[in-house]
């Protein structure tokens, strides 16, 4: 959705037509934000009817073709790496939201998502791997200790979001340094005219490999020779 969003920009200006019509700005706006709100809804009232497990149930179940619903385990809640219309409505509602709300992108200009915002990527590839090992860790050993069921997450959340901003902070400069050099270079490379192939033996010639077993050398032009 970033991507078709940036080529509306870069093809059609879709947000200066939007700004010039106010009431298409607004009615897609919020439009956007009702589905990224509602879509967050959609997940947190689950007590009797879950809508996304009946949304997962009427898709076809890989083994026979059926809907899920219609297997012998019936309807179940989809796994987490599995894609949901409840996670697509919310992602592309967000995005056209930060798109066209000035005041969601004043929001995020604040100085905490500033310094914050280099460390998104890393903050992502690590936060799994922290929860599942060290939260897991804390959250066991607190319940070992007899601590009540509050203290124990609030532990075990502190803990585990103090050890994943640490470790953003020490692995964003190792990752992003090499890849902005990489970036730099393709960029270069994409650009300017590559450069001439030299020989592997330059800058001697191809004669210090191919004449190796000692033969007699040719004369040269003067009429002196050598062995």
């Amino acid at each position: 959705m970033g991507l078709v969003l940036s080529d509306l920009e870069a093809t059609y200006q879709w947000r200066k037509y939007l700004q010039k019509r106010p009431f298409a700005h607004y009615l897609v706006l919020t439009t956007a934000l009702t589905c990224a709100l509602g879509a967050t809804l959609f997940s947190v009232f689950n007590n009797k009817w879950s809508f996304n497990t009946a949304e997962n149930s009427i898709h076809p179940d890989l083994a026979t073709g059926k809907p899920i619903k219609s297997t012998p385990g019936g309807a179940v809640y989809p796994s987490y790496q599995e894609p949901t219309l409840a996670i697509l409505l919310f992602s592309i509602g967000l995005q056209i939201t930060v798109e066209l709300s000035s005041a969601v992108q004043s929001f995020l200009s604040m100085r905490f998502f500033v310094f914050l915002n280099p460390m998104i990527f890393t903050i992502y590839l690590t936060h799994g791997f922290v929860m599942w090992t060290w939260g897991a860790w804390v959250s066991l050993a607190c319940n070992g200790a007899g601590m009540p069921y509050w203290a124990n997450l609030l532990v075990t959340l502190v803990t585990t979001y103090v050890m994943i901003f640490l470790l953003a902070w020490v692995l964003t400069p190792l990752l992003e340094f090499p890849t902005l050099a990489l970036m730099r270079n393709l960029d270069r490379w994409t650009k300017e005219e590559p450069r001439a192939k030299r020989p592997t033996t330059a800058p001697f010639s191809k004669g210090i490999v191919l004449n190796r077993s000692g033969e007699e050398q040719p004369a040269v032009a003067n009429g002196s020779g050598g062995a």
